[in-house]
């Protein structure tokens, strides 16, 4: 889909269940998928869609996925416990994990790292070493009361967003956590359901900078939810909201990209799309 028409440019389908997760790897021209149907696919679209390749390993829903910057490897994991780590070249496991109660909801390669985020049901954030076979976390982080729906990482790999089941004002957090200390930086409260989808700005397009004195700015994170609404958050002020736009017919958003310039794309469970644009002087969110 062309995000400025909003015109459908191919279409395919890859899977025989709901799709939950899609990743987009420049590299090679390929798009990952994973679904409901307990497989994750590889598209090829570099000459046309061509008929997708198959990962078939979990037997569960593989709720998440998240491919390294060479898409050398793929790490998938879902509702049975398992996190599974698969060679691209072979589309064979190079490595598994299977731990009681993980039940994983989302996940993101750190940059330049061979390491993984990896959110979970039991209430944590999981980073995985590629490089130790999965056998244990490298490290953990705890304190949540309501577990992460959605994760992301800055370009340096030293932060970590995460956003939060919640119900009723209750839980649906946002919280930045600082990678070399594991120690929670931020918290964000303010969304009444499900905050289902998170992002950092690129630091450009918030304002972020880093000084020699002091650490690595934090980007600007922006967050969306079930309660139709999508915040752009204060680090500097926390909890402060920046700016916020509220859908009126109280979408219930699922996820959020960044796609530099300080344009985000939020979709919904009804299938639209929005593009807004995060004007940093003005402090305001603009529909594109």
């Amino acid at each position: 889909m062309h995000w400025r028409s909003l015109s459908v440019l191919s279409a395919w389908k890859p899977h025989t269940r709901a799709v939950n997760r899609l990743l987009v790897g420049r590299r090679h021209n390929t798009i990952y998928s994973c679904s409901r149907d307990t497989t994750v696919a590889i598209t090829r679209t570099s000459e046309g869609i061509t008929e997708p390749l198959e990962l078939c390993g979990h037997s569960l829903n593989v709720s998440t996925i998240a491919v390294d910057d060479e898409e050398s490897s793929l790490c998938s994991g879902g509702r049975d416990t398992q996190t599974i780590l698969w060679d691209l070249s072979t589309r064979q496991i190079k490595a598994k994990n299977t731990t009681a109660q993980n039940v994983i909801t989302c996940s993101k390669w750190v940059p330049r790292e061979r390491v993984i985020a990896q959110g979970s049901e039991d209430l944590s954030v999981k980073l995985w070493d590629e490089r130790t076979g999965l056998r244990t976390p490298a490290q953990v982080l705890r304190g949540y009361i309501y577990f992460p729906l959605c994760l992301d990482v800055t370009e340096d790999g030293l932060y970590l967003l995460t956003s939060s089941k919640g119900f009723n004002g209750v839980g649906a957090e946002v919280r930045v956590w600082d990678r070399r200390t594991g120690r929670q930086l931020l918290q964000f409260d303010g969304h009444q359901q499900d905050a289902t989808a998170c992002c950092f700005l690129p630091p450009h397009d918030s304002g972020a900078e880093s000084t020699i004195d002091l650490a690595p700015a934090i980007p600007t994170p922006v967050s969306a939810s079930k309660d139709g609404t999508i915040k752009v958050w204060d680090v500097t002020s926390p909890p402060s909201v920046i700016c916020e736009e509220r859908d009126a017919t109280a979408e219930m958003y699922t996820s959020i990209a960044s796609l530099g310039g300080g344009v985000v794309l939020v979709s919904s469970f009804t299938g639209s799309i929005k593009a807004l644009r995060f004007n940093l002087s003005a402090g305001s969110l603009e529909r594109v």
